[in-house]
């Protein structure tokens, strides 16, 4: 499921690479139809659009740390480490939009930080495990959504030349 066209996915990605997130330069080449693809906002897979933005305009500091997290699932093994360590570049990512989108006299530059966390705590527990491990089963049946987990042999869509 995806709500973005390649071109809002492209602008998307310039900002998470300007912005210098954990992980960004991984996907930094990949096609702009791949990025509309693969992402889709804050909130699991099993979640509607209409849940899907609600969820995303409350936790605005994680909207485009989403999308390297949806892309991080994407090329997940489904284990337990990987889930884990793509939830912590989420909340690592979430602290840099804090910190270079929130100015210093914002009060939501130092309430958010402790939001972010409480998140990240949500994202880690149970409810986040399953709705990962569920997501991953869906996506691992055979047919043409079927998501190989073995990264190393797969080539991500790449844009031809420089970044635009």
């Amino acid at each position: 499921m995806s709500f973005r066209s390649p071109e809002e996915a492209a602008r998307r990605r310039r900002e998470i690479i300007s912005l210098g997130f954990r992980g960004a330069l991984s996907f930094a080449r990949a096609t702009d139809e791949f990025w509309a693809e693969n992402t889709n906002g804050v909130g699991p897979d099993s979640f509607s659009d209409g849940e899907r933005d609600v969820l995303t305009h409350l936790v605005p500091y994680g909207d485009l740390a989403a999308d390297l997290h949806d892309l991080r699932f994407r090329y997940s093994d489904g284990s337990h480490d990987g889930f884990l360590a793509a939830n912590q570049e989420w909340y690592d990512n979430c602290l840099i939009w804090i910190r270079r989108c929130r100015r210093w006299w914002d009060p939501r530059r130092y309430i958010e930080p402790g939001r972010a966390a409480a998140d990240h705590m949500i994202l880690d527990g149970d409810a986040g495990w399953d709705a990962w491990t569920s997501a991953h089963e869906r996506y691992m049946e055979p047919g043409p959504e079927r998501m190989d987990p073995d990264v190393s042999s797969q080539q991500l869509p790449l844009n031809q030349g420089t970044i635009s």
